[in-house]
């Protein structure tokens, strides 16, 4: 059987990612909120390209109280999913200093890893600009960006399965001798596929119902059950 890849959830607390997580795992939302201290789920993702592999997904615990194990989890991770809330300036300032620390722990540049900013159904209240994070996530972290709202669904399904295409274009890359720098194969995915998904760069209902409403009604392109397509943010 092929390797599992370990796929660590990071992020302050608060910013929606055991969320995230329950939301793709078992397309659940809880309304109330309990601090993780450590979950793993083991599943099989399909890929938009029909490949299939399994994973471990590792949801952390946002506060500091175990800076240790939080440097293990990292350590033993094979990619990383570093979540902001939008509506939190100060969450996203800790996510960058965290995708930094991922690099520095892992003591290499060609880590798979995607900035989410999450809660994108809170546009009403947003503190942090798409185009600022994209901005950060492709010119000072060289990393992927995407938002997404577990709420209401949005880019939950799509966000695992490009990090799961860096991890395993990483591998392909380590047996190349042109790997030194940080490559990420989710910009380059994204780039290819633009003529298939619906690029959009901001939103404000904070409503599902009438956010999803809106979306369908002005593309009509937004399918939850068709994994392979993402609306890129």
């Amino acid at each position: 059987m092929s390797k599992a890849y370990t796929i660590v959830i990071l992020g302050s607390a608060s910013v929606g990612k055991s969320s995230l997580v329950q939301q793709f795992v078992g397309g659940q939302f809880q309304t109330s909120y309990k601090p993780t201290v450590e979950e793993c789920y083991r599943r099989f993702i399909q890929l938009p390209d029909g490949g299939c592999t399994r994973v471990e997904i590792l949801d952390t615990s946002g506060g500091n109280e175990f800076p240790a194990m939080r440097n293990l989890r990292i350590q033993h991770g094979d990619a990383f999913v570093v979540v902001y809330a939008i509506n939190d300036v100060t969450s996203f300032q800790n996510a960058i200093s965290i995708c930094n620390s991922i690099f520095e722990i892992k003591e290499r540049s060609n880590v798979p890893i995607i900035l989410v900013g999450n809660k994108l159904d809170l546009g009403d209240s947003r503190e942090v600009s798409t185009e600022a994070a994209a901005n950060i996530a492709m010119d000072e972290i060289a990393c992927s960006h995407i938002e997404a709202s577990a709420k209401c669904n949005l880019n939950v399904k799509c966000l695992f399965q490009l990090l799961l295409l860096a991890n395993l274009k990483k591998d392909m890359d380590a047996s190349s001798p042109n790997s030194i720098r940080r490559q990420n194969s989710c910009p380059e995915y994204i780039s290819r596929r633009r003529s298939e998904v619906t690029v959009r760069r901001t939103f404000s209902s904070s409503s599902c119902t009438s956010f999803k409403k809106k979306h369908m009604n002005e593309h009509d392109t937004l399918e939850e059950e068709d994994s392979s397509k993402c609306v890129i943010m």
